[in-house]
């Protein structure tokens, strides 16, 4: 006879991050990267558009590798979590990350920091789980993928935007404007940006980021 036996146990994982400091603005960015990504990816797309509006950049791993084999050998890769919408599987849930999360929050003392999110991909989707433990999170950016109600979770205070590519073959375009109309009634400083573009990031989408965080600096004059 065969069984199914389910084994709850706790791997002793580390997590990497990167912690810049520079002159500027008082506000932390945390950025995190899609999937089968790195830190170091999401920090180089990112960095020098993000720099003007702050003084401290996080880059940090997915909690995951999932190791890409090469002909030089294997190449490193995280993923956050495993699911998958179209298909209605999920193997491991996004909330997982709160742990992870909350070692980083405790370690950097970002609980009193005001602090910018940004996620490309699947790294959007876990941006509500990181807000959830920073009480002065001032807005959160996903690129290239929608972020649905149940996404959001515990962070329903926190404004979102998105910026969407309108040839993204691989986040449904539609998905993400539906659940963002939802949100949109709940988040009166929230915004959708479409842009022209596929599953990437591009100088159009890092254009229109530039344009939330200039708005932001601005919603915070006196």
């Amino acid at each position: 006879m065969e069984s199914k036996i389910q084994l709850e146990v706790k791997l002793p994982i580390t997590v990497q991050a990167i912690h810049e400091k520079f002159e500027g603005t008082d506000r932390v960015f945390v950025l995190l990267h899609g999937y089968g990504e790195t830190k170091e990816r999401i920090k180089r797309k990112l960095l020098e558009t993000v720099k003007p509006f702050g003084n401290e950049v996080i880059t940090v791993n997915a909690p995951f590798p999932i190791p890409i084999l090469t002909e030089k050998g294997p190449k490193e890769a995280y993923s956050w979590f495993f699911r998958s919408r179209r298909h209605g599987v999920t193997l491991v849930d996004p909330s997982v990350n709160q742990v992870v999360f909350s070692a980083l929050v405790n370690r950097l003392s970002l609980q009193d920091r005001k602090c910018v999110l940004i996620g490309f991909s699947q790294g959007g989707m876990v941006l509500p789980v990181l807000a959830s433990d920073l009480p002065q999170v001032e807005a959160m950016i996903a690129i290239s993928i929608g972020v649905s109600e149940s996404d959001l979770g515990q962070s329903p205070r926190v404004p979102l935007h998105v910026i969407h590519g309108n040839t993204d073959s691989q986040s449904d375009l539609n998905f993400a404007r539906e659940e963002f109309a939802k949100l949109r009634a709940k988040h009166a400083q929230s915004s959708f940006v479409e842009v022209e573009g596929g599953h990437d990031i591009d100088q159009v989408k890092l254009d229109a980021l530039r344009s939330i965080l200039a708005r932001l600096d601005h919603e915070v004059l006196p």
